[in-house]
């Protein structure tokens, strides 16, 4: 009797353990839901983690599936679950397991991972479940191919306590921690129904609801304040969602609602601009970059809230800044910083929308005198070739004139004289006609090439000195490191400007041989530059443009700065946000469209223009504000040359008048004592 019942035990344990390996309905149904799901959302040739705890792995280091048969889980959703997405061969999948620290990540994929699917078996309490989701999330950011930016399925095998708690609390905590946003918990759900209005039975039904939540909306800014339950799966024989919407939409709104974002700004003239009002007891800030950040919240529809202004040097303050952000204490740092592989370890970049660059500082070349000007359209061998000309042409007139060839060829009286074919060759080169044409065949085809050869110089001669009359130019510039070198203007520099230029590396300034000195002020350095011109210095051509229309009033000579065409560097200013901040791609849209309408451009001049009103309404001197580079008034200085040149003329015509009175006076003389001679008188 005893044997019988034994074998019947036996073969009741039996019959459990074959049951007790076969999936059962629900577990199959979840399987399929969570299937469903993968292949309607995650697209195919994309990464895919599976992750899931408790199993027994094998040793081998593939990382790939090839086949289930590697995993000796006790779990069947998970042996079933890792079977299906296997024999759908739609993704490469990785498999990550935290409770085996002794498997290594060698055989990473190459890239971000695209879609997380991460299984996990409740505990005793909903506490312990969210501890063991919490451990498998903590395993993935010592990846190289974490991405926050995934999608996220979070499939629990069994169901719990309180379902809408235990999600508010993943969200909350993946938000805070690593910026989670698009990621949906699946849980199993039993509900309990009266049986045709019995109040002693009743039925059970089971189904799988599928949560998330949304950010910015319902008067809810970027924290978790509501858990939204997306859609149900039906546990019936072919099983289905019940409202078929999309569990991974745009949660990003293009309204936020003035939600505050909160931004770490360090002060950087222009960039950068920070004003202390205490009678309001509030701060301003202003500049390039704030413009950027202004039309990227203004366009969201977001409020900026500025933290308090970092302390110490610049280095310091953008430190500070960067810190601030790593800890959660801002979402923006606008702190003039580079677009760099370094900060980008900690923070996440916008697109660049600022290019600058460290260059050379030099002094701008001087216009040149108009009268110089002028006097240098022809070299000197030019002018002593024209000189020439007209004194050869004086001559070859006066030979054609007063020798004949022929008995019969007709006479030029009035080109006997020296005096008179010097006379009216001067006109034919002035363009001016002259009292008589020759007469003589040779002497006028001469004379017609004479007037030809006058009116191409002449026609030279005004097109230039026109043209210089208006703007004379400048003199030469300095363009290259060489011209740099070669010019002997001392090297002005500053402690930051040193350790910028050690850090990127530029060694070319030990080239310069002129003396260096220590510029304890910048303006003061910046102002030497520009006015005296015998210093170079190193720096950044928005900060130098502003600091010299600030600090160097109108009445100066020079208005700006100018600089070599060489870069020592570039460098792309960028923001920077918290990594995986999900509003990063719509300030880079919004940054994008800036740049492209160059709204910062207009205001970039616009700044410059009204920090030049305010230094001339504060400066003591009458300073003009027109540009001169805008329009040209023609002055009577323009014809300063002219005036120059009219009484040389009157002084050679008085000279030549006295000497030809005084040749009458002694030719006068001369003939009567000559007549007297002759008379015996």
């Amino acid at each position: 009797m005893h044997k019988k019942i034994l074998q019947f035990m036996v073969a009741i344990g039996i019959i459990h353990t074959v049951l007790s390996g076969l999936p059962t309905t629900q577990k199959t149904q979840l399987v399929l839901c969570g299937l469903t799901v993968l292949q309607r959302h995650f697209k195919t040739g994309n990464n895919l983690l599976v992750s899931f705890s408790h199993t027994t792995y094998s040793n081998t280091q593939q990382r790939t599936l090839s086949h289930t048969s590697q995993y000796k889980n006790d779990d069947q959703v998970v042996n079933l679950m890792l079977q299906k997405t296997n024999e759908a061969a739609r993704w490469a999948i990785l498999v990550s397991n935290p409770d085996q620290p002794s498997l290594e990540i060698t055989h990473e994929v190459q890239g971000k991972m695209d879609y997380y699917l991460v299984i996990v078996r409740p505990k005793g309490t909903d506490e312990e479940t969210f501890d063991e989701v919490q451990d498998q999330f903590d395993s993935f950011p010592k990846m190289k191919s974490w991405n926050q930016r995934a999608l996220f399925l979070v499939m629990l095998t069994d169901t719990i306590e309180e379902p809408k708690v235990l999600a508010h609390k993943i969200f909350d905590e993946l938000w805070k921690s690593e910026n989670v946003l698009n990621i949906v918990l699946l849980v199993p759900t039993v509900e309990e129904s009266l049986l045709h209005d019995n109040v002693r039975h009743t039925v059970k039904s089971m189904s799988f609801d599928l949560y998330t939540w949304f950010p910015y909306h319902s008067g809810h800014c970027a924290s978790v304040e509501e858990v939204a339950l997306l859609d149900q799966w039906i546990v019936t024989k072919s099983g289905g969602f019940l409202k078929e919407v999309p569990l991974f939409p745009n949660k990003i709104p293009a309204n936020l609602h003035a939600c505050p974002l909160r931004v770490c700004a360090a002060e950087e003239q222009p960039f950068v601009l920070y004003k202390d009002i205490q009678h309001k007891n509030t701060s301003e800030y202003s500049g390039l970059e704030i413009e950027f950040l202004i039309i990227t919240t203004q366009a969201m529809n977001a409020t900026l809230v500025y933290l308090p202004q970092p302390t110490g040097t610049g280095v310091l303050k953008r430190i500070t800044s960067l810190t601030r952000l790593n800890f959660g204490l801002c979402d923006i740092v606008v702190a003039t910083l580079p677009f760099d592989l370094n900060i980008m370890e900690y923070a996440e970049p916008t697109i660049p929308y600022l290019q600058t660059a460290f260059r050379w500082l030099i002094p701008c070349p001087t216009p040149v005198p108009r009268m110089e000007r002028i006097l240098g359209i022809f070299n000197l061998t030019v002018w002593f070739s024209l000189t020439l000309v007209l004194i050869l042409t004086t001559a070859i007139f006066w030979c054609f004139s007063n020798r004949h060839f022929h008995f019969l060829e007709k006479h030029s009286p009035t080109y006997k004289t020296l005096s008179q074919n010097l006379s009216e060759v001067w006109a034919v080169s002035m363009a001016l006609s002259v009292p008589k044409l020759p007469v003589n065949t040779r002497l006028r085809v001469f004379f017609l090439l004479f007037v030809w050869y006058s009116f191409a110089i002449n026609t030279v001669f005004q097109a230039f000195f026109i043209t210089y009359l208006v703007e004379p130019g400048y003199s030469k510039q300095i363009k290259t490191f060489d011209d740099l070198i070669q010019s002997g203007l001392m090297y002005g520099y500053f402690e930051s400007t040193e350790i910028a230029l050690n850090i990127s590396m530029y060694y070319e300034r030990a080239k310069v041989r002129s003396p260096r000195f220590y510029c304890s002020n910048y303006d003061d350095c910046l102002e030497r530059l520009t006015t005296h011109g015998d210093i170079t210095m190193a720096g950044f051509p928005y900060t130098a443009e502003y600091d010299a229309v600030k600090i160097i009033s109108n009445y100066k000579k020079k208005k700006e700065v100018c600089f070599l065409d060489d870069d020592i560097y570039k460098m792309n200013l960028v923001m920077y946000m918290q990594i995986g901040n999900p509003l990063i791609h719509m300030a880079n849209t919004i940054i994008r469209r800036t740049i492209e309408a160059g709204l910062v451009d207009s205001y970039w001049s616009m700044m410059k223009w009204r920090v030049r009103l305010e230094n001339v309404a504060n400066s003591t001197y009458g300073a003009d504000l027109t540009d001169d580079n805008e329009y040209f008034a023609l002055t009577l200085s323009h014809l300063k040359i002219a005036f120059i040149i009219l009484p040389v003329g009157y002084i050679l015509c008085s000279i030549i008048f006295i000497a030809e009175l005084l040749h009458a006076r002694i030719s006068t003389r001369q003939s009567k004592r000559k007549l007297k001679d002759r008379l015996g008188i």
